[in-house]
Order: C-alpha cells, then structure tokens, then sequence
C-alpha cells in the first residue's frame, strides 16, 4: 500500500511537471532568487522576535501560561521553537527564520496558481503567479512575518475546500486561526459553498475541535493569561488606517510599556493603566462612537454577501464571497500594519480578474512601499517627510481595496465577472 502510494505520488508530480512545465521552471528560478536574497538582505524585523524570545527564555516564562503574547500560539511558537533550536543565537535565528517562512511564501504561490488555473483559463494562473513573484512588498515582508504562515493555512483551506474535502479543510481553517485569527473568516463562505448539513457540519465541527485542541493546554494551566491574549487587542487603538487619521492617532500599532506588563492578566493592567488618547495599549477614543460605528459597519460588509448569497454555484463565485468578506472585514478594521499585504495581494488575486488584479495589486504594493519608506530611518526621509508619506500611503491603500470592494459588489449585483 505505501509502495502504491509513494509511485501515485511520483506519477503525479511528473503529471503536473509535463503540464505546467513553463511555471514551475518559473517558480524555480524565483525559488533560488529569493533564498539569495534573503541570504544577503540585512536584519530586519527578525530582532523583534528575537527580543520577545529572548526575554522569555532569560525570565524563564512559558508564554500564553506565565505572559500574554499578541498573538495566538501557532503564530508565535513555531518561531520561538527556531529561536530554541538554534542556540538562541540571533544570525541563526534569522537565516532559520527566513528559511522556514520562504518555504511557506512558495507553497503560497503554488497553491496560488494551481486554485487559480483549476478555475480559470492558464492565462490567468500565469499572470497571478508573475504578479506574486514580481511585487517587492511580498517578498520583502515576508522574510519575517507570521502572515506568511497565515497565508499558506488559508490557500491550503481553499484548495481542499475546492477538493470537497470538508474536514481537512475545517482543520487547516482552524490552525490559520490559531496564527492570526481573521482566517477563521473563510468559514462563513465555507459554510455556504457546502452542499449538506453533514458537510458544514464537519467543516465546523472539525475547525472548532482544532481550536479547542490548540487553546486546551494554556486553557488548563492559566485561562485568564490566555484569555488577556486575545481581549487586549479590544483596548488596542487605531493604527494606520484613515479611521486612525480621523481620531488624531498618526502613529504605528507599537505598545510603550515596560516589557513586565505581559506578565500581568489584561483584567489587572486595566486598573492600572487610565484610558489615555496617547497610550495605544489603553486608548482612550477622542471620537467614542466610532468603535461601535466600525463595527457595525464591518460586521455588515462581512455578513451581507454571506447572508444574500443563497448558495455558492462554483469557484469563482466562492472567490468572490471571499474577496467581499475579507476585504468588507480589512476595510473597516481599526488597524493596518504593512505585513498585513502579504496576505491581502494573493486574496486580490483570486478574487479580482484580468487588468483590475494587475492594477490592484501595483497600488497596494505602491501603498505599502511608501508606508515603509515612511517609517524608515532613511537620511532622505526628513521628519517633515514622514507624515505626508504615511498619509499618502493609508489613502492610497484604502482607495485601493474600497475599489476592490466596489468591483466585487458589482460582480455580486450584476451575478457576471468584471
């Protein structure tokens, strides 16, 4: 049995070689480029992580048990199992790093093409996958960032989605949750591209019992410093979104605290810390209604599509639903930061079509170029230069995915593809 599964396997893949042999010569050639550039770029946001690693191991903490962390645990301690395993050594710590995040960044953009020319002309899975390649932000931010991992749980999810395998896909569903907690919104499109009850029903079943088995451990040995891991993000303020602009917040998502407060429960930091319009860990809102008024309008845009579509027919209509909720969900979120476009371009490039994918795409690439250029320490980049340029880079960027809303709607509306 295993010797026939092995050969199916090898049959496959030369199967799939002889058919696509022009993509995968591609994504070869773009697979030894970026190993070389993330050999030879310098340190980056990997110190970030490192500190955090860092700081535990020293103290002696096990996170989600004895500190709250910012985000769920596959998020997070995939990398802290590098940073052990290497030694606690920093250079290691990043080749590690960048190495185990570029596999997830190629398996992204095979799931890409292979889903994208399922549904579509080849035509279309080349010009998707040129994009993927091409645009500096993906690569760029990918290097260090846990969307890369989110991204590759998610595109894994849609791909056994279109494979009817509704338990596998409800089990990677819940395991890109438990890296960054919005992926768990494919199951409202899930829920409706299924056929039978017994399928959502395992779909469900099998996400929220992967949930459950990642969360019981730290539910067990400390629930309310597990619970502080998720709650706190409430308290969090706007970060570079035009939301944030409108309520006078025109700095990054960074915490300035002493690095003791994630030994504390969030219950316990409240009594601490006063809601205050300059502390983004505990913001007081200068606007107070425009939380609730984010929220309405988020929870309308990402249950709108899913309540008015009576069942998904196919998988360019599953694409769609999944652009109209993910984009619904990022524009009327309070904070953007610029790793959040790793996972943002491919979502573009399932869900829009032809010169729009390509035109969308180039702007939230030039969005994201231009926040990070903001933020740089560049010598060209004057203080009197910073704020335009974030300025320029949130309007740009939120332009750019309400068009992306706005097409899909009229896709929706009209039932044909733009």
């Amino acid at each position: 049995m295993k010797t026939n599964n092995i050969k199916n396997y090898k049959a496959a893949t030369v199967r799939f070689y002889r058919e696509n042999r022009i993509f995968v010569i591609i994504w070869l050639i773009y697979s030894i480029l970026l190993t070389i550039t993330y050999w030879v770029l310098p340190p980056s946001f990997e110190s970030n992580w490192f500190y955090f690693y860092t700081y535990l191991f020293t103290n002696r903490a096990v996170p989600y048990i004895d500190s709250r962390v910012g985000y769920p645990p596959l998020g997070f301690l995939p990398y802290m199992l590098l940073a052990y395993l290497t030694g606690h050594n920093f250079q290691t710590f990043m080749y590690a790093l960048r190495a185990f995040n570029a596999s997830a960044l190629l398996l992204s953009q095979l799931l890409t093409y292979t889903i994208i020319k399922k549904w579509r002309e080849k035509r279309e899975a080349y010009i998707s996958v040129i994009l993927f390649f091409a645009l500096p932000s993906v690569a760029q931010y990918g290097r260090f960032s846990n969307d890369t991992l989110a991204l590759f749980t998610t595109l894994l999810a849609i791909y056994l989605l279109l494979q009817k395998r509704e338990a596998a896909a409800g089990v990677t569903i819940g395991l890109a949750a438990m890296v960054k907690g919005f992926p768990a919104l494919l199951l409202l499109p899930a829920l409706i591209w299924l056929k039978t009850n017994r399928e959502r029903f395992r779909l469900l079943g099998a996400a929220v019992l992967t949930v459950f088995a990642v969360s019981l451990p730290f539910l067990i040995c400390d629930p309310f410093m597990y619970l502080s891991t998720y709650i706190h993000h409430g308290d969090r303020g706007p970060w570079e979104t035009v939301w944030a602009l409108i309520d006078g917040w025109r700095s990054h998502g960074g915490f300035i605290h002493p690095d003791f407060d994630q030994f504390l429960y969030q219950t316990q930091l409240r009594k601490i810390y006063p809601l205050r319009p300059n502390d983004h860990a505990f913001y007081l809102w200068r606007n107070p209604a425009l939380p609730t008024i984010l929220s309405t309008l988020g929870a309308i845009a990402v249950l709108s599509p899913i309540i008015l579509i009576k069942r998904i027919k196919n998988g360019e209509e599953l694409f769609n639903t999944l652009g109209l909720v993910f984009f619904g969900y990022i524009i009327f979120f309070k904070g953007y930061s610029p790793q959040f476009t790793v996972f943002v371009i491919p979502i573009i490039l399932l869900a829009i079509k032809g010169v729009w994918k390509i035109g969308l795409c180039i702007l939230l690439d030039v969005a994201t170029e231009l926040e990070m250029l903001a933020w740089s320490q560049l010598p060209s980049i004057s203080n009197d230069l910073h704020m335009p340029m974030l300025e320029a880079s949130i309007i740009l960027r939120t332009a750019t995915l309400s068009l992306a809303l706005v097409l899909l709607t009229i896709r929706f509306l009209r039932g044909r593809q733009i």
